[in-house]
Protein backbone atom coordinates (compact mmCIF):
# COMPACT_ATOMS: atom_id res chain seq x y z
CA UNK A 1 0.00 0.00 0.00
CA UNK A 2 0.96 3.40 -0.70
CA UNK A 3 0.70 6.55 0.88
CA UNK A 4 0.18 10.10 -0.44
CA UNK A 5 -0.30 13.47 1.40
CA UNK A 6 -1.28 16.94 0.38
CA UNK A 7 -2.19 20.24 1.52
CA UNK A 8 -5.22 21.43 0.46
CA UNK A 9 -4.97 24.78 -2.02
CA UNK A 10 -6.78 27.52 -3.47
CA UNK A 11 -7.19 30.06 -6.19
CA UNK A 12 -5.92 28.94 -10.42
CA UNK A 13 -5.34 25.45 -10.37
CA UNK A 14 -1.96 24.79 -12.03
CA UNK A 15 -2.24 23.24 -15.95
CA UNK A 16 -0.08 19.85 -15.12
CA UNK A 17 -2.57 19.00 -12.57
CA UNK A 18 -5.56 18.97 -14.55
CA UNK A 19 -4.36 14.98 -15.99
CA UNK A 20 -8.26 13.55 -15.47
CA UNK A 21 -10.56 13.87 -18.84
CA UNK A 22 -13.59 14.47 -16.07
CA UNK A 23 -12.98 17.31 -13.79
CA UNK A 24 -15.33 16.75 -10.62
CA UNK A 25 -18.78 18.32 -10.45
CA UNK A 26 -20.46 20.41 -8.12
CA UNK A 27 -22.62 18.73 -5.62
CA UNK A 28 -26.32 18.28 -6.18
CA UNK A 29 -28.75 21.03 -5.95
CA UNK A 30 -30.48 21.57 -2.39
CA UNK A 31 -27.55 20.70 -0.53
CA UNK A 32 -26.63 23.99 1.95
CA UNK A 33 -23.88 26.26 0.49
CA UNK A 34 -20.09 25.22 1.73
CA UNK A 35 -18.34 27.95 4.02
CA UNK A 36 -15.76 27.54 1.67
CA UNK A 37 -14.09 25.33 -1.29
CA UNK A 38 -10.88 24.07 -2.21
CA UNK A 39 -8.75 21.72 -3.95
CA UNK A 40 -6.03 19.55 -3.77
CA UNK A 41 -3.92 17.37 -6.49
CA UNK A 42 -3.34 13.64 -6.59
CA UNK A 43 -0.71 12.94 -9.49
CA UNK A 44 2.67 11.47 -9.82
CA UNK A 45 5.42 13.06 -8.28
CA UNK A 46 7.09 14.80 -11.43
CA UNK A 47 3.91 16.06 -11.94
CA UNK A 48 4.15 18.00 -8.11
CA UNK A 49 7.63 18.84 -8.66
CA UNK A 50 7.02 21.02 -11.86
CA UNK A 51 3.33 21.45 -12.44
CA UNK A 52 3.80 24.03 -15.28
CA UNK A 53 5.83 26.51 -16.60
CA UNK A 54 6.19 29.32 -14.36
CA UNK A 55 8.81 27.95 -12.35
CA UNK A 56 6.36 27.55 -8.76
CA UNK A 57 6.88 23.66 -7.87
CA UNK A 58 4.58 21.83 -5.52
CA UNK A 59 7.50 19.21 -4.08
CA UNK A 60 10.24 18.72 -1.37
CA UNK A 61 12.98 20.18 -3.62
CA UNK A 62 10.68 23.75 -3.98
CA UNK A 63 10.15 24.45 -0.59
CA UNK A 64 11.57 27.01 0.93
CA UNK A 65 12.23 28.75 4.66
CA UNK A 66 10.66 29.22 6.96
CA UNK A 67 8.43 26.76 5.57
CA UNK A 68 11.20 24.13 3.82
CA UNK A 69 9.03 21.25 5.41
CA UNK A 70 5.79 21.94 4.22
CA UNK A 71 5.42 19.99 0.74
CA UNK A 72 2.75 17.62 -0.93
CA UNK A 73 3.33 13.86 -2.38
CA UNK A 74 2.75 12.12 -5.39
CA UNK A 75 2.63 8.99 -6.47
CA UNK A 76 5.29 6.93 -8.83
CA UNK A 77 5.42 8.27 -12.30
CA UNK A 78 5.68 4.95 -13.80
CA UNK A 79 1.82 3.96 -12.94
CA UNK A 80 -0.74 5.59 -14.83
CA UNK A 81 -3.43 6.10 -11.99
CA UNK A 82 -4.26 5.62 -8.40
CA UNK A 83 -6.39 3.11 -6.94
CA UNK A 84 -7.90 4.66 -3.83
CA UNK A 85 -8.54 2.40 -0.49
CA UNK A 86 -9.12 4.94 2.39
CA UNK A 87 -8.95 8.62 2.42
CA UNK A 88 -8.09 10.88 5.22
CA UNK A 89 -8.58 14.54 6.53
CA UNK A 90 -5.62 15.72 8.17
CA UNK A 91 -6.06 19.13 10.68
CA UNK A 92 -2.04 19.59 10.92
CA UNK A 93 -0.93 21.43 13.88
CA UNK A 94 -4.32 21.91 15.71
CA UNK A 95 -6.42 19.56 17.93
CA UNK A 96 -10.18 21.90 17.33
CA UNK A 97 -12.73 20.04 14.45
CA UNK A 98 -14.54 23.12 14.06
CA UNK A 99 -15.83 21.64 10.49
CA UNK A 100 -17.07 18.95 8.28
CA UNK A 101 -15.80 17.84 5.09
CA UNK A 102 -17.10 16.67 1.90
CA UNK A 103 -14.64 15.30 -1.43
CA UNK A 104 -15.11 14.91 -4.64
CA UNK A 105 -13.07 12.56 -6.87
CA UNK A 106 -11.59 13.46 -10.30
CA UNK A 107 -14.90 11.50 -11.69
CA UNK A 108 -17.47 13.57 -9.89
CA UNK A 109 -18.20 10.74 -6.70
CA UNK A 110 -19.14 12.32 -3.80
CA UNK A 111 -17.38 11.54 -0.50
CA UNK A 112 -19.07 12.33 2.55
CA UNK A 113 -17.24 12.03 6.17
CA UNK A 114 -19.19 8.88 7.99
CA UNK A 115 -21.31 11.05 10.48
CA UNK A 116 -19.60 10.49 14.33
CA UNK A 117 -16.36 10.04 12.39
CA UNK A 118 -13.73 10.03 15.36
CA UNK A 119 -10.44 11.94 14.63
CA UNK A 120 -7.40 10.41 16.22
CA UNK A 121 -3.83 11.81 16.88
CA UNK A 122 -2.15 12.26 13.31
CA UNK A 123 0.27 9.59 12.44
CA UNK A 124 3.54 10.26 11.77
CA UNK A 125 5.21 10.03 8.68
CA UNK A 126 8.78 11.08 7.80
CA UNK A 127 8.68 11.69 4.02
CA UNK A 128 6.39 14.60 4.87
CA UNK A 129 7.88 17.03 7.03
CA UNK A 130 11.10 17.23 9.25
CA UNK A 131 11.83 13.50 10.32
CA UNK A 132 12.84 14.62 13.50
CA UNK A 133 9.58 16.49 14.43
CA UNK A 134 7.20 15.31 12.79
CA UNK A 135 3.88 17.55 12.56
CA UNK A 136 1.18 17.33 14.92
CA UNK A 137 -2.45 17.69 14.75
CA UNK A 138 -5.84 15.25 14.30
CA UNK A 139 -6.67 13.03 11.72
CA UNK A 140 -10.05 11.19 10.40
CA UNK A 141 -10.26 8.20 8.10
CA UNK A 142 -12.33 5.77 6.21
CA UNK A 143 -12.95 3.38 3.82
CA UNK A 144 -13.56 3.85 -0.11
CA UNK A 145 -13.16 2.56 -3.49
CA UNK A 146 -12.16 5.62 -5.78
CA UNK A 147 -10.93 4.23 -9.50
CA UNK A 148 -9.96 6.38 -11.18
CA UNK A 149 -8.25 8.89 -8.81
CA UNK A 150 -5.83 10.91 -10.76
CA UNK A 151 -6.42 14.84 -10.93
CA UNK A 152 -8.03 17.21 -8.78
CA UNK A 153 -9.91 16.41 -6.28
CA UNK A 154 -12.37 19.26 -4.28
CA UNK A 155 -12.76 19.98 -0.61
CA UNK A 156 -16.06 21.58 0.36
CA UNK A 157 -15.72 22.72 3.92
CA UNK A 158 -18.83 23.37 6.22
CA UNK A 159 -18.94 25.10 9.27
CA UNK A 160 -20.18 22.55 12.24
CA UNK A 161 -23.63 23.43 14.19
CA UNK A 162 -22.36 26.09 17.11
CA UNK A 163 -19.39 27.27 14.58
CA UNK A 164 -18.67 30.23 13.23
CA UNK A 165 -15.08 29.99 12.11
CA UNK A 166 -13.78 30.59 8.83
CA UNK A 167 -10.81 29.15 6.99
CA UNK A 168 -8.11 31.53 5.75
CA UNK A 169 -6.16 31.80 2.77
CA UNK A 170 -2.61 31.65 2.96
CA UNK A 171 0.55 31.22 1.37
CA UNK A 172 3.91 29.69 1.75
CA UNK A 173 7.18 31.41 1.73
CA UNK A 174 7.78 29.85 -2.23
CA UNK A 175 4.06 31.47 -3.06
CA UNK A 176 2.60 28.04 -3.05
CA UNK A 177 -1.50 27.92 -1.52
CA UNK A 178 -2.33 26.76 1.55
CA UNK A 179 -5.31 26.90 3.88
CA UNK A 180 -5.55 27.37 7.49
CA UNK A 181 -8.16 26.17 9.69
CA UNK A 182 -8.91 29.45 11.36
CA UNK A 183 -7.60 33.45 11.58
CA UNK A 184 -4.46 32.69 14.51
CA UNK A 185 -1.36 30.34 13.71
CA UNK A 186 -2.60 27.88 16.46
CA UNK A 187 -5.42 27.30 13.91
CA UNK A 188 -3.64 24.51 12.10
CA UNK A 189 -3.79 23.98 8.23
CA UNK A 190 -6.03 21.54 5.95
CA UNK A 191 -4.23 18.54 4.41
CA UNK A 192 -5.40 15.06 3.12
CA UNK A 193 -4.31 11.34 2.86
CA UNK A 194 -4.64 9.14 0.31
CA UNK A 195 -3.85 5.00 1.16
CA UNK A 196 -3.94 2.85 -1.93
CA UNK A 197 -2.51 0.91 -4.59
CA UNK A 198 -0.43 2.69 -7.82
CA UNK A 199 -1.86 1.09 -11.10
CA UNK A 200 0.98 0.07 -13.53
CA UNK A 201 0.73 -0.05 -17.13
CA UNK A 202 -0.71 -3.37 -18.54
CA UNK A 203 1.26 -5.51 -21.78
CA UNK A 204 -0.49 -6.65 -24.89
CA UNK A 205 0.82 -8.90 -27.44
CA UNK A 206 -0.53 -9.67 -31.06
CA UNK A 207 0.61 -12.29 -33.07
CA UNK A 208 -0.01 -12.18 -36.97
CA UNK A 209 -0.08 -15.53 -39.10
CA UNK A 210 -0.17 -14.36 -43.07
CA UNK A 211 -2.08 -16.00 -45.54
CA UNK A 212 -0.92 -19.38 -46.71
CA UNK A 213 1.53 -19.51 -49.61
CA UNK A 214 2.27 -23.09 -51.51
CA UNK A 215 5.21 -23.46 -53.58
CA UNK A 216 5.65 -26.58 -55.78
CA UNK A 217 8.81 -27.66 -57.58
CA UNK A 218 9.71 -30.47 -59.48
CA UNK A 219 13.48 -31.74 -60.09
CA UNK A 220 14.63 -34.67 -62.08
CA UNK A 221 17.63 -36.01 -60.61
CA UNK A 222 20.37 -36.74 -63.40
CA UNK A 223 21.16 -40.73 -63.80
CA UNK A 224 24.00 -42.68 -61.70
CA UNK A 225 25.75 -45.36 -62.49
CA UNK A 226 26.46 -48.23 -60.94
CA UNK A 227 29.19 -50.84 -61.23
CA UNK A 228 30.12 -54.38 -60.25
CA UNK A 229 33.06 -56.15 -60.46
CA UNK A 230 33.38 -59.95 -59.25
CA UNK A 231 36.10 -62.34 -58.81
CA UNK A 232 36.37 -66.43 -58.12
CA UNK A 233 38.30 -65.07 -55.07
CA UNK A 234 37.59 -63.44 -52.21
CA UNK A 235 36.86 -59.50 -53.37
CA UNK A 236 35.90 -56.76 -52.33
CA UNK A 237 32.33 -55.07 -53.99
CA UNK A 238 31.74 -51.59 -53.60
CA UNK A 239 28.81 -49.75 -54.41
CA UNK A 240 29.03 -45.76 -54.81
CA UNK A 241 25.88 -43.47 -55.45
CA UNK A 242 26.53 -39.80 -56.53
CA UNK A 243 24.19 -37.38 -58.27
CA UNK A 244 26.40 -37.82 -60.96
CA UNK A 245 27.85 -40.32 -63.40
CA UNK A 246 30.68 -42.59 -61.16
CA UNK A 247 32.14 -45.33 -62.25
CA UNK A 248 33.77 -47.40 -59.61
CA UNK A 249 36.39 -50.45 -60.60
CA UNK A 250 37.46 -53.14 -58.01
CA UNK A 251 40.79 -55.53 -59.37
CA UNK A 252 42.05 -58.69 -57.76
CA UNK A 253 45.89 -59.44 -58.10
CA UNK A 254 44.82 -62.64 -60.36
CA UNK A 255 43.49 -62.25 -63.71
CA UNK A 256 39.79 -63.42 -63.44
CA UNK A 257 36.55 -63.02 -65.59
CA UNK A 258 35.02 -59.81 -65.18
CA UNK A 259 31.46 -58.76 -65.57
CA UNK A 260 30.43 -54.54 -65.94
CA UNK A 261 26.67 -53.92 -66.05
CA UNK A 262 26.24 -50.04 -66.46
CA UNK A 263 22.64 -49.19 -65.75
CA UNK A 264 21.24 -45.97 -66.27
CA UNK A 265 17.91 -44.96 -64.07
CA UNK A 266 16.16 -41.80 -64.75
CA UNK A 267 13.21 -41.75 -61.78
CA UNK A 268 9.77 -40.04 -62.88
CA UNK A 269 9.58 -37.17 -61.68
CA UNK A 270 8.39 -36.40 -58.08
CA UNK A 271 6.43 -32.99 -57.10
CA UNK A 272 5.71 -32.04 -53.46
CA UNK A 273 3.62 -29.58 -52.56
CA UNK A 274 3.64 -28.12 -49.35
CA UNK A 275 0.48 -25.36 -47.68
CA UNK A 276 1.01 -23.38 -44.97
CA UNK A 277 -2.34 -23.27 -42.34
CA UNK A 278 -5.16 -21.00 -42.55
CA UNK A 279 -3.98 -17.26 -40.79
CA UNK A 280 -4.24 -17.48 -37.29
CA UNK A 281 -4.15 -14.20 -34.81
CA UNK A 282 -3.71 -15.08 -31.06
CA UNK A 283 -3.67 -11.89 -28.95
CA UNK A 284 -2.41 -12.09 -25.70
CA UNK A 285 -3.21 -9.27 -22.46
CA UNK A 286 -1.72 -10.09 -19.10
CA UNK A 287 0.43 -7.15 -16.70
CA UNK A 288 3.03 -9.68 -16.20
CA UNK A 289 6.06 -10.62 -18.83
CA UNK A 290 5.34 -13.48 -21.53
CA UNK A 291 7.41 -15.66 -23.26
CA UNK A 292 6.31 -17.13 -26.76
CA UNK A 293 8.15 -19.93 -28.13
CA UNK A 294 7.70 -21.22 -32.04
CA UNK A 295 9.22 -24.45 -33.14
CA UNK A 296 9.56 -25.30 -36.62
CA UNK A 297 10.53 -29.17 -37.30
CA UNK A 298 11.76 -29.84 -41.19
CA UNK A 299 12.61 -33.43 -42.71
CA UNK A 300 14.38 -35.33 -44.01
CA UNK A 301 16.90 -34.61 -41.33
CA UNK A 302 15.63 -33.81 -38.02
CA UNK A 303 16.18 -29.65 -37.46
CA UNK A 304 14.17 -27.88 -34.81
CA UNK A 305 14.35 -24.07 -34.94
CA UNK A 306 13.26 -21.95 -32.01
CA UNK A 307 12.31 -18.42 -31.96
CA UNK A 308 11.46 -17.13 -28.38
CA UNK A 309 10.26 -13.39 -28.12
CA UNK A 310 9.84 -11.97 -24.43
CA UNK A 311 7.42 -8.71 -23.72
CA UNK A 312 9.35 -6.75 -20.84
CA UNK A 313 7.09 -4.78 -18.53
CA UNK A 314 5.34 -2.39 -19.13
CA UNK A 315 5.71 -1.91 -23.03
CA UNK A 316 3.46 -3.57 -25.95
CA UNK A 317 5.25 -6.09 -28.39
CA UNK A 318 3.73 -7.32 -31.58
CA UNK A 319 5.11 -9.80 -33.27
CA UNK A 320 4.55 -10.27 -36.78
CA UNK A 321 5.36 -13.60 -39.13
CA UNK A 322 5.23 -12.37 -42.80
CA UNK A 323 4.00 -14.87 -45.65
CA UNK A 324 6.70 -17.99 -45.01
CA UNK A 325 8.47 -19.74 -48.62
CA UNK A 326 8.70 -23.39 -48.61
CA UNK A 327 10.78 -24.76 -51.94
CA UNK A 328 10.99 -28.60 -51.74
CA UNK A 329 13.21 -30.50 -54.39
CA UNK A 330 12.95 -34.38 -54.06
CA UNK A 331 15.89 -35.49 -56.37
CA UNK A 332 15.68 -39.50 -55.44
CA UNK A 333 16.21 -40.28 -53.02
CA UNK A 334 17.18 -36.81 -51.53
CA UNK A 335 15.04 -34.31 -50.25
CA UNK A 336 16.11 -30.82 -49.43
CA UNK A 337 14.10 -28.41 -47.59
CA UNK A 338 14.60 -24.92 -46.86
CA UNK A 339 12.42 -22.77 -44.79
CA UNK A 340 12.88 -18.90 -44.33
CA UNK A 341 11.01 -16.70 -41.41
CA UNK A 342 11.13 -13.46 -40.94
CA UNK A 343 10.32 -12.16 -37.61
CA UNK A 344 9.98 -7.92 -36.54
CA UNK A 345 9.91 -6.60 -33.57
CA UNK A 346 8.09 -3.42 -32.82
CA UNK A 347 7.61 -1.85 -29.76
CA UNK A 348 4.92 0.81 -29.16
CA UNK A 349 5.29 2.90 -25.83
CA UNK A 350 1.90 4.61 -24.59
CA UNK A 351 0.71 7.98 -25.29
CA UNK A 352 -0.80 10.31 -22.53
CA UNK A 353 -2.84 13.67 -23.40
CA UNK A 354 -2.70 16.45 -21.29
CA UNK A 355 -5.37 19.33 -21.61
CA UNK A 356 -3.29 22.52 -20.56
CA UNK A 357 -4.56 26.15 -19.15
CA UNK A 358 -2.92 29.18 -19.65
CA UNK A 359 -0.70 29.63 -16.25
CA UNK A 360 -1.99 32.49 -14.20
CA UNK A 361 -0.11 35.63 -13.97
CA UNK A 362 2.90 36.13 -12.63
CA UNK A 363 4.22 39.81 -13.84
CA UNK A 364 2.85 42.89 -13.20
CA UNK A 365 3.23 44.39 -16.50
CA UNK A 366 4.10 48.02 -17.11
CA UNK A 367 0.99 49.22 -16.58
CA UNK A 368 0.51 47.35 -13.16
CA UNK A 369 3.90 49.01 -11.56
CA UNK A 370 3.30 52.19 -12.91
CA UNK A 371 -0.13 52.39 -11.18
CA UNK A 372 1.85 51.24 -8.01
CA UNK A 373 4.49 53.98 -7.88
CA UNK A 374 1.75 56.43 -8.42
CA UNK A 375 -0.21 54.86 -5.53
CA UNK A 376 2.89 55.40 -3.78
CA UNK A 377 3.97 58.35 -4.46
CA UNK A 378 0.67 60.21 -3.65
CA UNK A 379 0.56 58.59 -0.55
CA UNK A 380 3.76 59.85 0.35
CA UNK A 381 2.84 63.31 -1.04
CA UNK A 382 0.15 63.47 1.25
CA UNK A 383 2.21 62.39 4.07
CA UNK A 384 4.31 65.15 3.49
CA UNK A 385 1.88 67.89 3.13
CA UNK A 386 -0.07 67.15 6.27
CA UNK A 387 3.00 66.76 8.57
CA UNK A 388 4.22 69.96 7.05
CA UNK A 389 1.03 71.83 7.87
CA UNK A 390 1.09 70.15 11.40
CA UNK A 391 4.14 71.56 12.24
CA UNK A 392 3.78 74.99 10.91
CA UNK A 393 0.73 75.78 13.63
CA UNK A 394 -2.34 74.37 11.43
CA UNK A 395 -2.63 77.90 9.75
CA UNK A 396 -1.35 76.84 5.96
CA UNK A 397 -4.75 76.10 4.23
CA UNK A 398 -3.09 75.66 0.88
CA UNK A 399 -1.60 72.42 2.70
CA UNK A 400 -4.04 71.41 4.35
CA UNK A 401 -6.14 71.52 1.06
CA UNK A 402 -3.53 69.74 -1.13
CA UNK A 403 -2.74 67.16 1.63
CA UNK A 404 -6.51 65.63 1.83
CA UNK A 405 -6.72 65.82 -1.90
CA UNK A 406 -3.46 63.87 -2.41
CA UNK A 407 -4.47 61.07 0.35
CA UNK A 408 -8.32 60.79 -0.61
CA UNK A 409 -6.62 60.22 -4.48
CA UNK A 410 -3.88 57.75 -2.87
CA UNK A 411 -7.23 55.83 -1.07
CA UNK A 412 -8.49 55.66 -4.53
CA UNK A 413 -5.85 54.08 -6.35
CA UNK A 414 -3.92 51.75 -3.81
CA UNK A 415 -6.83 49.57 -3.56
CA UNK A 416 -8.23 49.85 -7.30
CA UNK A 417 -4.52 48.58 -8.33
CA UNK A 418 -4.86 45.96 -5.49
CA UNK A 419 -8.12 44.65 -7.03
CA UNK A 420 -6.81 44.91 -10.62
CA UNK A 421 -2.87 43.72 -10.30
CA UNK A 422 -3.78 41.76 -7.60
CA UNK A 423 -0.75 39.24 -6.73
CA UNK A 424 -0.27 37.88 -3.54
CA UNK A 425 3.53 38.47 -2.25
CA UNK A 426 3.20 41.65 -3.96
CA UNK A 427 0.23 42.82 -1.62
CA UNK A 428 1.58 41.32 1.19
CA UNK A 429 4.78 43.13 0.85
CA UNK A 430 2.89 46.04 0.78
CA UNK A 431 0.47 45.84 3.23
CA UNK A 432 3.55 44.61 5.62
CA UNK A 433 5.21 48.23 5.19
CA UNK A 434 1.96 50.36 5.76
CA UNK A 435 1.35 48.55 8.84
CA UNK A 436 4.73 49.66 10.20
CA UNK A 437 4.40 53.24 9.17
CA UNK A 438 0.79 53.05 11.20
CA UNK A 439 2.46 51.47 14.40
CA UNK A 440 5.95 53.94 14.72
CA UNK A 441 3.97 56.77 13.68
CA UNK A 442 2.56 57.22 17.04
CA UNK A 443 6.43 56.37 18.78
CA UNK A 444 7.66 59.51 16.13
CA UNK A 445 4.71 61.36 18.06
CA UNK A 446 5.66 60.77 21.53
CA UNK A 447 9.00 61.56 21.04
CA UNK A 448 7.99 64.80 19.74
CA UNK A 449 5.64 65.34 22.82
CA UNK A 450 8.70 64.38 25.04
CA UNK A 451 10.62 67.54 23.66
CA UNK A 452 7.63 69.85 23.97
CA UNK A 453 6.89 70.00 19.85
CA UNK A 454 3.20 68.94 20.13
CA UNK A 455 2.28 70.22 16.47
CA UNK A 456 4.50 68.20 15.09
CA UNK A 457 3.45 65.33 17.75
CA UNK A 458 -0.24 66.17 16.39
CA UNK A 459 1.00 65.72 12.66
CA UNK A 460 2.56 62.02 13.42
CA UNK A 461 -0.87 60.97 15.00
CA UNK A 462 -2.20 62.49 11.62
CA UNK A 463 -0.03 60.15 9.50
CA UNK A 464 -0.89 57.55 11.69
CA UNK A 465 -4.76 57.89 11.33
CA UNK A 466 -4.06 58.06 7.21
CA UNK A 467 -1.81 55.22 7.40
CA UNK A 468 -4.59 53.18 9.41
CA UNK A 469 -7.15 53.87 6.83
CA UNK A 470 -5.11 52.72 4.09
CA UNK A 471 -4.14 49.76 5.70
CA UNK A 472 -8.08 48.81 5.95
CA UNK A 473 -8.41 49.49 2.43
CA UNK A 474 -5.86 47.15 1.29
CA UNK A 475 -7.24 44.38 3.32
CA UNK A 476 -10.49 45.15 1.89
CA UNK A 477 -9.71 45.57 -1.24
CA UNK A 478 -7.16 42.04 -0.91
CA UNK A 479 -10.56 40.44 0.04
CA UNK A 480 -12.40 41.15 -2.93
CA UNK A 481 -9.68 40.28 -5.26
CA UNK A 482 -9.52 36.88 -3.64
CA UNK A 483 -13.15 36.54 -3.58
CA UNK A 484 -13.31 37.74 -7.74
CA UNK A 485 -10.33 34.65 -8.09
CA UNK A 486 -12.59 32.24 -6.63
CA UNK A 487 -15.50 32.87 -8.63
CA UNK A 488 -13.00 32.90 -12.01
CA UNK A 489 -12.25 29.49 -11.03
CA UNK A 490 -15.66 27.98 -10.38
CA UNK A 491 -16.34 29.53 -13.99
CA UNK A 492 -13.85 27.27 -15.07
CA UNK A 493 -14.93 24.47 -13.58
CA UNK A 494 -18.11 25.08 -15.04
CA UNK A 495 -16.65 25.23 -18.49
CA UNK A 496 -14.98 22.41 -18.32
CA UNK A 497 -17.62 20.06 -17.29
CA UNK A 498 -19.95 21.67 -19.83
CA UNK A 499 -17.35 20.93 -22.57
CA UNK A 500 -17.18 17.18 -21.49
Amino acid sequence: MTTVRIYAHHGPVPAGFLVSPTPGHLPDEGLPPPVARYWCELVKQNLVDVPDGSGVGYGEDAAAPPDEWRWDIGYDPGAIDFQVGRVGVLLVGTTREDFDYLLISPSGERLQAPTGLEFTPLEPMPAWGDPDAPFDGLQGSWSVDAEPAKGVWQILVYAKSGHEAVPANGYWANEVSNVRLGDTPESGFLALEFVGDEVPPSTTTTTTTPAPTTTTTTTTPKPTTTTTTTTPKPTTTTTTTTSKPTTTTTTTPVPTTTTTTTTTTTPAPTTTTTTTPAPTTTTTTTPAPTTTTTTTTTTPKPTTTTTTTTTPKPTTTTTTTPAPTTTTTTPAPTTTTTTTTTTTTTTAMPTTTTTTTPPPRRDLGLLGVTALLLALVLTAAAALNLFIWACSGYFRVGLVVAGLTLAVAALAVTPLWVILWWDGSVVRTLADWIARLAAGTPVIAAVFAVFGDFNCAGGALILAGLFGILLAAVHLANRVAELRTQAQHRRMIRRLGRRD
